[in-house]
């Protein structure tokens, strides 16, 4: 089952110096959240960490669901819903207990009008109405009083200049969430993506061109990312 299954993989990176947290489900889109079910990925993230935790101290990254507990909200105006992994509403009232709590990481991912076509995309105050729906999906959840989990965007990207009809909408987005990411203290993330196989993401254009806005954006957002040749060479692990 998928308790063994992670079993396994802790005890084969245990000691890998590159290895430091897992998504315990990516993008449980039809998983529930405190419902009492099989279903739920809060308890799951909980039997997860017990596991792996017994031989390592890895993070444990949790993302949203989408429709459990229900996301479709009214928000300046808009009929809004959630995507594939950025409803972590349930943690307000359900939050994630882990053993050890300074292991969470709630892990939304979002996208923007390059990839989903959705109302709030076509406000009349668009990019500037994004906020309040970041804020309502997942970003309150650093203003809760008691909480010590981090928030980490998991999964964003898209294209900046020139790779969609969307091109315009899309660069706005994601100047917008960059933005807010750096005035709510959020910068530390996961872009989609380094390759360009999941066009028209990708960092690395041609696997010989970067996307140098895409660069840009990214320096804007974390200007001192962390160095991961300097773990290599202070490190007596092999690369897994």
């Amino acid at each position: 089952d998928a308790i063994s299954g992670w079993n396994a993989m802790a005890e084969r990176y245990a000691n890998a110096w590159n290895v430091f947290a897992i998504d315990v489900f990516n993008e449980p889109f039809g998983g529930t959240w405190a419902e009492g079910q099989d279903t739920d990925m809060d308890a799951f993230a909980v039997d997860v960490a017990a596991a792996v935790h017994e031989s390592t101290d890895w993070l444990i990254m949790v993302e949203g669901t989408s429709n459990s507990p229900n996301c479709t909200e009214v928000i300046d105006g808009d009929t809004v819903v959630c995507g594939y992994g950025d409803n972590l509403l349930g943690v307000a009232e359900h939050p994630v207990q882990l053993g050890k709590a300074n292991k969470l990481v709630y892990s939304p991912h979002t996208y923007g009008p390059s990839q989903h076509a959705r109302d709030e995309f076509t406000n009349a105050d668009f990019p500037n109405n994004m906020p309040d729906v970041w804020e309502n999906h997942w970003g309150y959840i650093r203003k809760i009083e008691g909480n010590d989990a981090a928030v980490v965007l998991g999964e964003w990207g898209g294209p900046v200049t020139g790779e969609s009809d969307d091109v315009d909408n899309n660069g706005l987005w994601m100047s917008a969430i960059v933005d807010y990411l750096v005035a709510n203290d959020m910068q530390s993330n996961f872009f989609w993506c380094l390759n360009s196989d999941s066009d028209p993401t990708g960092v690395v254009v041609d696997w010989s061109t970067f996307d140098e806005a895409k660069l840009a954006l990214l320096a804007t957002l974390t200007p001192e990312p962390t160095d991961i040749s300097a773990l290599y060479a202070n490190s007596d692990a092999q690369i897994q």
